[in-house]
Formats: C-alpha cells, sequence, structure tokens
C-alpha cells in the first residue's frame, strides 16, 4: 500500500511538531518531519498524518511541485546547464594533460633449480612510461610518449639507439564536406593517424638467466601514417608503416595494410559477429630489389551474452596448409557471479606461415601467448588466464602456457616446446597503486632445466 500524503494547506505549523499517530521512533519520522520543514507536506487538521492511506494523483503533482520549489529546481536546472557546459569545456580544453606509469620489481631468480643453471640470486625490474598528450584546436591532438622499455629489465638493455624511448602520435579528424571528398562518396570523418616510433621491441636475454622473459614484447608504435573512415557501412583503413631502418634513414622493410571492419547484427544464434579482415604486403630492402610477402588474416568475434565472448582466426601467408594459422579465444567475465573470470586461448602456426627472409619482421602475425612473447612457426600454443576477486582491494591471479611441436607432441625431441605456469595477488594499496607479487615456473625439454622466479613489486598508475 502505498503512504498517503494529504495536502492540507489550513493545517498550523505548531501542529506539525508531532503527528498523534506517528510515534517519535517511528522509521519513517526523521524523513516525514524533514518535508514538512521543508513546507512540502502536511497533515490532517486533526493532527494525524495518516501515513498508511493511498495517495492520489492530484495529491502526488501537489507534493512534487512543492518539493521542486523547496529544492530550487529552476535554479538546480541552471547549475546542472552550466556544469554540461563546464564539462564541455574541460574535454575541449587544449591544456596539456600528462598520464603515464611506474613499474618497480625486485625478486629472486632459479632458487629451486637444480639442473642446467649455474647462477641463482636477486633481480630487479623498473620500466617507467609517461605521456604527454595535448590537443591541437578542436580535430586535432598530440601525444609524446617516453618508455623506457627494458632499459632497466633485470639489468640489463636491449635499446637500439636514444630515440627508441620516444614515439609520437598525431591524430586528426577531417571533414569530407571541407575538403571536397563528399563528391567521391565520403560523407563520414576521416582519421588520419600519424606515428613515429621505434615499432614493438622484443627483450633478449643471451645469458638464458630467466628464460620465461626472454621475447617478451613491448608494444610500440612504428613511424608511418594511416587513414580511416566509413564507406558503404564497413569502417576502411589503410596504413603504410617503416617496419626497420637504418641510422641513415635509409628504410630496410615497408609495410602496407589494409583493414575492412563490419559488425553485423540479427546473426541466427549468435545475434551480432564482428568480422574484420587484414591484407599486409611486407617489402624488404626495395632500394635494392629484396624480397617481398603478402599476407591475409580474418579475425571474428562474438558475443554470447554480457559475461562470454569468443574470438576466432584464420592467417594464410603462403596458400598451402603449411603457410596458414587458425586461433582462437573464450573470454568469460564473471558469469556465475561468484568473481571469477577467466580466457582460454589456442592456436596452430604452419611451418611457412611467417617468412624465413621476414622472420623478425612479421613476429606479430602469428599473435601472441599470454606471457606476451610472439608465437613461431611450426608451434601450436595453449595458454588461459583466471582471476578470482577475494575482496574488494585483493586478485588472485593465475595464467599457464604450454607450446607443443605441430603434431601435439611435448619433450626434449621436439624443437620450441615449453611450458610456463605463474600464479599471484594484485592488491589495491591506494587510488591507482598496486602491489603485486607472483611465482613462476618455467621448464624447457630441450634444455633439460626448470627455472623458477618468484617476485614482488609496485605499479603506480597517474
Amino acid at each position: 500500500m502505498v503512504s498517503a500524503i494529504l495536502i492540507v494547506t489550513a493545517f498550523s505549523a505548531a501542529a506539525a511538531e508531532q503527528f498523534k499517530d506517528m510515534p517519535a521512533k517511528h522509521w519513517a519520522a526523521d524523513s516525514v518531519y524533514n518535508l514538512v520543514k521543508l513546507g512540502v507536506v502536511d497533515g490532517y487538521p486533526d493532527g494525524t498524518f495518516r501515513g498508511n492511506k493511498n495517495v492520489t494523483r492530484y495529491e502526488a503533482a501537489v507534493l512534487l511541485s512543492k518539493l521542486a520549489n523547496a529544492i530550487g529546481a529552476d535554479t538546480l536546472k541552471d547549475d546542472i546547464a552550466k556544469l554540461k557546459q563546464d564539462v564541455l569545456a574541460l574535454k575541449e580544453s587544449p591544456d596539456m594533460v600528462i598520464s603515464g606509469q611506474a613499474e618497480m620489481m625486485s625478486g629472486m631468480a632459479n632458487l629451486t633449480a637444480t639442473e642446467g643453471i649455474t647462477e641463482k640470486g636477486p633481480v630487479s625490474q623498473y620500466r617507467v612510461i609517461t605521456t604527454l598528450n595535448k590537443k591541437l584546436g578542436k580535430n586535432a591532438r598530440v601525444a609524446v610518449t617516453m618508455d623506457t622499455m627494458d632499459a632497466g629489465y633485470y639489468g640489463g638493455a636491449n635499446l637500439g639507439f636514444p630515440m627508441d624511448f620516444i614515439d609520437v602520435v598525431g591524430d586528426i579528424t577531417l571533414d569530407p564536406y571541407e575538403l571536397g571528398f563528399s563528391i567521391l562518396g565520403f560523407k563520414d570523418p576521416v582519421q588520419v593517424l600519424m606515428t613515429a616510433g621505434p615499432g614493438d621491441r622484443q627483450h633478449t636475454d643471451a645469458t638464458g638467466f630467466i628464460p620465461s622473459e626472454n621475447n617478451v614484447t613491448f608494444f610500440r608504435p612504428d613511424t608511418g601514417f594511416s587513414v580511416g573512415t566509413k564507406m558503404f557501412g564497413l569502417d576502411v583503413a589503410g596504413a603504410y608503416s617503416v617496419i626497420d631502418h637504418q641510422t641513415d634513414g635509409k628504410v630496410n622493410t615497408n609495410l602496407l595494410k589494409g583493414i575492412l571492419d563490419h559488425t553485423f547484427t540479427a546473426v541466427p544464434l549468435i545475434e551480432i559477429l564482428e568480422m574484420q579482415l587484414e591484407g599486409s604486403y611486407y617489402m624488404k630492402n626495395p632500394h635494392s630489389g629484396g624480397p617481398s610477402d603478402k599476407m591475409a588474416r580474418i579475425n571474428l568475434a562474438a558475443p554470447f551474452g554480457e559475461k562470454v565472448k569468443a574470438k576466432a582466426q584464420f592467417g594464410m601467408g603462403k596458400y598451402d596448409r603449411a603457410g596458414w594459422m587458425v586461433g582462437g579465444e573464450l573470454q568469460i567475465a564473471d558469469a556465475w557471479n561468484t568473481g571469477t573470470s577467466f580466457m582460454v586461448k589456442g592456436a596452430k602456426v604452419g611451418s611457412a606461415y611467417i617468412s624465413t627472409v621476414l622472420a623478425s619482421e612479421q613476429n606479430e602475425e602469428a599473435g601472441f601467448d599470454v606471457f606476451m612473447r610472439p608465437l613461431q612457426n611450426s608451434q601450436v600454443d595453449i595458454g588461459g588466464e583466471v582471476s578470482q576477486i577475494l575482496t574488494d582491494r585483493l586478485v588472485l591471479k593465475g595464467k599457464g602456457d604450454i607450446k607443443l611441436s605441430p603434431d601435439f607432441q611435448y619433450g626434449k625431441d621436439f624443437n620450441n616446446t615449453n611450458i610456463t605456469a605463474q600464479v599471484g595477488i594484485s592488491y589495491d594499496l591506494a587510488p591507482a597503486t598496486n602491489f603485486d607479487a607472483f611465482y613462476r615456473l618455467y621448464q624447457d625439454p630441450t634444455a633439460s632445466e626448470t627455472t623458477d622466479l618468484a617476485a614482488a613489486g609496485l605499479i603506480y598508475r597517474f
């Protein structure tokens, strides 16, 4: 039953001090008397409130009108409008924004290793990423990032030259009508992205001290540009990238890439299907007639409800099956409302999918495992991640990866097979500050050794 509120204008203020049918300890007393003080509600002339009586639409209208007047609705509306303008002005502000991340980690390596390992002891790591982001007018933005990558990676440094620290990204939105492109059928904004950077870099550990960290990839922009827009219902983009160059500026390897994106709706069984088609053309040493290679890939993704998403991938480097790559991934985000989320993925790479003469330039084409290490030819990879929320601030995390031979074999008689397993925690010390700790095992059967790493550290985001 809806509580009744009868509006009686003749009711005196003295009578409103205490209603006869509402004890001072009644659960709604404070709220009712607060509204009385605001002049929003009154009681009956006999000094009762009659809180269990239904309210009519007329009474509700009078109540809401008085409430609006009491809180100054007209003024509040103006304040909200001004707040919206202030937020919009803040978004449009050209002032520079600085953001970034600092990671510090220390640990002990190879404590339990007994075979093939001659070195044991402490390790340390740091990485600092700082981005200066500035808006240049309404339709342009530039971001300058400094990334130390593995300059402090367990005491090693793999930076090719000082500019590997820096990358620059410029983002411009163009109006096709202002440029006169509308006569060519362009109606949607054209996005131009210009980048100057070293490209992805991999950590290399020639000593073999912590082999599980070898080939961990730091994702950085290449030098080049891309142009994207919407045509015929498709998201269309084209890009040119410098994959490798010499210190004198001469380009060693070029990459041309085309991308088509489309989201299909009302698909039977799955409702929504996201599809992306990619075509890549590599040219190595074009100034001296070097080799070239073409690759194609299709990426599919489909959500199954709000908490489950499946992905599939097929790549073709050559026409025969040796030049193919297939992969899949399943993501489940707290499907059982227990705080448990996990992801499993797998991929099989043919023996000729990545070109031999372009192996270093095409290391992204086969994808990465859960430890951000690129997959290789003649390899089957199966990995996964799981997280369990223990409290509002503490999360238990685990991930693992196994690499097998093309016929799903594992052991010392097969190249590129290994197992990596890790378990750890992440604790929110403060806003934007995490304490992370983990323990990792790595086994390489061809080297007859098992290594481990126990580490802990802080991650601060600003």
